[in-house]
């Protein structure tokens, strides 16, 4: 459904002259440029959060595999010298290295 403006003036010569403006085509082009500013500005803060969460448990995962090869930690930890946390911390590497370049990805995709 399309809305109209009539907008009527009068000239000079007594004459009404009429402008019809379509409401639809003019607000629906601007609020579509604002939701997408919006929605690219919220992507953007998404992508680095999840980048952050990445390279959080990215580092937790390289800990964890240290502390399974003796490297790092206190001997009376339960993942001191076990063969099951290196196994873990490779997973737990994988797991936030993807999610640091799934984040980039959306960064660098939706930079302008």
């Amino acid at each position: 459904m399309d809305y109209t403006i009539v907008k009527k003036t009068i000239t000079n010569d007594s004459s009404c002259v009429e402008k019809r403006i379509e409401i639809d085509n003019i607000k629906g082009k601007k609020i579509n440029n604002v939701f997408w500013s919006l929605y690219l500005i919220l992507l953007m803060k998404l992508s680095l959060i999840i980048i952050i969460i990445g390279l959080i448990i990215l580092f937790l995962g390289v800990i964890f595999y240290f502390q399974s090869k003796s490297i790092v930690g206190p001997p009376q930890s339960f993942m001191y010298s076990n063969p099951d946390w290196t196994i873990n911390g490779f997973i737990i590497i994988s797991m936030g290295l993807s999610l640091v370049l799934i984040g980039s990805f959306i960064l660098m995709r939706y930079k302008k």
